[in-house]
């Protein structure tokens, strides 16, 4: 089979901003002669397959179990309890049945390349047992242990890693995510199934290792070591982390062609600043995301020379929020990249996707970090000089209407938009195409990740 007519296969992690973020490398490969499929669950194929993509499922049904039929009553806590151990049997069988069936798939379709997101290290028995070599596909800036920089989780400023402090601040915070990983492994191989009745879970990294899998520790646990491709422009990361590791940034990696609905511009006034406020896919899931909606709208009753669209997804409804005036639209959905690229101004929980999307279209950022990478990515933003940060937690009305003012001010701009052309200089990800060609035409193309490690920096740039 010629490279040309090479089949790709995506396998992600199963969030739609990793979805997006595989799109315009997805379609320049495509471009190039490359076939593309992509595999994950079943809630993401029909988004997949609208930017024009194959998709093919990969997961385990729902059991019918698993909820209390309609109108039937609770089980109380024995029943809960013999349910939920009901639940961990039929993943362990299924899950173990889906591997033979998706193994005999992989042999039948032969792809020459797997895209895999080292955060969900565990399907990786799939390509390594197919003997499909693998490139990691990083959706996020989380990385290795490195004294270099702090975890993107802690939210840190970056430091001089030349100074013995700067680095034991660093240590000590790794350690304290890495700690906290390794427990919870451990918790739900060992302990969890223990408590059902269960024998404990298979070592998930021994099975890996035991195929030629490497593994080292970051701030989401295990991370397969792989020669690795990041959504983004280096210049968007931490200088001293892209001086520190081998990986190619492949650009923007933000992709304008896709499908997310329409919105309607009627009633917005153009004269007036647009500020655009989001929480992101999980925002019914952050505590005090309603409290929050609830300090940003009041801040902008207050400032009537602003406009606003503020998406609320499901933290709640418009009409708790009482009437409004016309400049402030409460919506529960907005094709996000539209409403960027008219914003002067993006309220946000620093989301990698709307990172991203930020830079790309030169909005300076008002982040609330709730938890997780979003605490690394504020703090690169801050650092880039475009951006301000307020506490999630704590946020009221003087704290907004004081970061809205401070990110009206003219270095905030002239940062957003210096990003800006980083990012769009970088817009098609080609650096992500030729790394891979390089690698599907390279003699050290080894189906091992510890032999696909030797792929390394002398033959890329970051």
């Amino acid at each position: 089979m010629s490279q040309s007519q090479s089949l790709i296969i995506f396998m992600l992690l199963p969030e739609t901003s990793a979805y997006n973020a595989s799109f315009t490398l997805a379609r320049l490969l495509r471009e190039q002669g490359y076939r593309i499929l992509y595999g994950g669950p079943e809630r993401f194929e029909e988004h997949v397959q609208a930017q024009g993509f194959g998709y093919e499922r990969l997961e385990v049904p729902e059991p019918d179990f698993i909820k209390t039929p309609e109108g039937q009553p609770e089980p109380g806590l024995i029943g809960r309890w013999l349910r939920t151990r009901r639940v961990i049997q039929y993943y362990r069988r299924e899950s173990r049945d889906l591997m033979e069936r998706s193994v005999i798939r992989f042999a039948e379709i032969n792809p020459a390349l797997v895209l895999f997101d080292p955060l969900i290290w565990p399907y990786a028995e799939l390509p390594l047992r197919s003997g499909v070599p693998m490139i990691a596909f990083s959706t996020t800036l989380a990385s290795y242990f490195n004294l270099q920089v702090p975890p993107v989780f802690s939210g840190l400023p970056v430091g001089d890693p030349g100074r013995w402090q700067v680095r034991l601040r660093n240590m000590l915070a790794w350690s304290r995510w890495i700690l906290r990983a390794r427990f919870n492994l451990f918790m739900y191989e060992k302990v969890w199934p223990l408590f059902y009745g269960l024998p404990p879970q298979t070592n998930g990294l021994n099975r890996i290792q035991q195929l030629g899998g490497a593994f080292r520790w970051g701030e989401y646990g295990p991370r397969l070591i792989l020669p690795e491709l990041v959504v983004a422009p280096c210049e968007v990361d931490f200088p001293q982390l892209v001086a520190s590791n081998d990986r190619t940034y492949i650009g923007a990696c933000v992709d304008i062609s896709r499908t997310d609905g329409e919105f309607d511009w009627g009633g917005i006034d153009r004269s007036k600043p647009l500020v655009y406020c989001s929480l992101g896919t999980y925002s019914e899931w952050f505590r005090n995301g309603r409290g929050l909606f609830g300090a940003v709208i009041e801040a902008l009753m207050q400032r009537e020379d602003l406009q606003a669209i503020v998406q609320l997804g499901n933290v709640a409804d418009a009409e708790a929020f009482g009437e409004l005036p016309e400049r402030i639209r409460l919506v529960k959905r907005v094709p996000q990249l539209e409403v960027l690229e008219r914003a002067d101004i993006f309220i946000t929980h620093g989301g990698f996707s709307s990172t991203r999307e930020a830079c790309y279209f030169g909005v300076p950022v008002v982040l609330f970090p709730y938890c997780n990478d979003g605490l690394g990515n504020a703090a690169r933003l801050i650092y880039h000089g475009m951006g301000v940060s307020g506490d999630f937690s704590s946020v009221s009305v003087s704290v907004v209407l004081g970061l809205l003012e401070e990110i009206q001010k003219e270095p905030y701009r002239v940062a957003a938009e210096r990003m800006q052309v980083y990012f769009r200089q970088q817009a098609d990800c080609r650096a992500g195409l030729e790394f891979i060609e390089r690698f599907l035409s390279s003699d050290r193309n080894f189906q091992s990740p510890v032999n696909l490690r030797l792929f390394g920096p002398e033959e890329h740039s970051t």
